[in-house]
């Protein structure tokens, strides 16, 4: 391939959707985990697809930072058990406020810049109330992203 640029799909492991990149790594392959930077921060997805050399789009296409490496797939690990944890002390802190909240979900970014609680409610909840207690009670690294 020459120097114009390529374009290739990843999908991440909480989504079907696949999203373009660009990348000039043509050794990239389908399964092949990469990191990218995304609306939510940094995150591991995985190479859907081979290489394509057209994407019509008004919006600005991000670049894949590189291939993920061995400590990057043990870091993706270690983030879901600990946002796992997180998800266990936030519904600990909604049930002692009487909060009417299930948390389903959860995620931390693969810098754990952001972790986002992913909850189901049958009415509108004051996330105010438990985030203002999860900021004490959290684990470290949730307390500084809360």
């Amino acid at each position: 391939m020459d120097n114009k640029e390529q374009f290739i799909l990843v999908k991440f492991e909480s989504t079907n959707k696949a999203y373009t990149f660009k990348s000039d790594d043509t050794s990239l392959k389908d399964g092949d985990p990469v990191i990218v930077e995304t609306q939510r921060g940094i995150e591991l997805g995985r190479i859907h697809g081979d290489f394509f050399a057209s994407y019509n789009t008004d919006k600005e296409v991000n670049e894949i930072i590189r291939k993920a490496t061995d400590e990057d797939l043990k870091d993706y690990e270690e983030n879901k058990e600990t946002a796992k944890e997180a998800m266990q002390v936030a519904q600990e802190e909604s049930d002692k406020l009487h909060l009417d909240m299930k948390y389903v979900a959860s995620k931390y970014t693969l810098d754990r810049e952001k972790i986002t609680l992913s909850y189901l409610a049958d009415d509108r909840v004051d996330c105010y109330r438990i985030h203002n207690n999860l900021i004490g009670k959290a684990p470290e690294v949730l307390q500084r992203y809360l």
